[in-house]
């Protein structure tokens, strides 16, 4: 009978916990076709507003193969982060997963995201921009992930309004890869127009 080394008997109790890991990075990253909501039939998707992308059912079921080889769990963190950008871009291109910056944008989303997912907890996604004056503004901006119905294998459905913002042209080939990003412990915002503060309702138009 082969011999149980310390590092198996490590992997058994991991997985008997079913505990979410601390860190998931490099646990699972693929390529994957952007396309706009807009190219799906169902209206509630379509609509192109928000900040959800759709991916194929197959992509969830790779998410947990991975935590389970690289993390030994199949129990998703809450909350889920992957990032998305193009394939000819390095590591220098793209931001920490670390990086404080990002905090705030990473805790809004997660917030947002807890009562519509429907796979009943947040995940965020971050597409990249190949436009050289949109990446110099934002390389990346965090998602919620609507639900796992894409039309197919291999595409990833996001709204126009991140496509716009991002500069992003589908179809175009996407780097999706898990990574860590602390969470933000608060927000502060300022309004870009003095405006703002006429509306009659400030938070409602920020809730909307």
């Amino acid at each position: 009978m082969a011999a149980h080394s310390a590092e198996d008997s490590a992997a058994d109790s991991a997985f008997e916990s079913a505990t979410a890991p601390e860190s998931v990075a490099g646990a699972w990253q693929t390529l994957l076709t952007c396309i706009p909501t807009s190219w799906m039939e169902r209206d509630a998707i379509a609509h192109g507003r928000g900040d959800k992308v759709v991916l194929h059912e197959s992509a969830l079921a790779e998410i947990i193969d991975g935590l389970q080889r690289t993390c030994y769990t199949t129990q998703l963190p809450n909350p889920l982060v992957l990032r998305l950008s193009l394939p000819h871009l390095s590591d220098n291109d793209t931001h920490s997963d670390r990086d404080p910056s990002h905090h705030d944008q990473a805790h809004t989303a997660t917030a947002h995201d807890r009562s519509t997912t429907q796979q009943h907890s947040p995940r965020l996604y971050s597409v990249p921009s190949h436009n050289a004056a949109a990446r110099a503004q934002r390389s990346y901006v965090y998602a919620g992930i609507l639900e796992f119905s894409a039309p197919e294998t291999g595409v990833v459905a996001v709204p126009a309004s991140l496509l716009d913002a991002l500069g992003v042209e589908p179809p175009e080939m996407l780097r999706v890869e898990v990574v860590d990003v602390p969470l933000a412990s608060r927000l502060r915002v300022r309004p870009l127009l003095s405006s703002f503060w006429a509306l009659d309702d400030p938070r409602l138009a920020l809730e909307r």
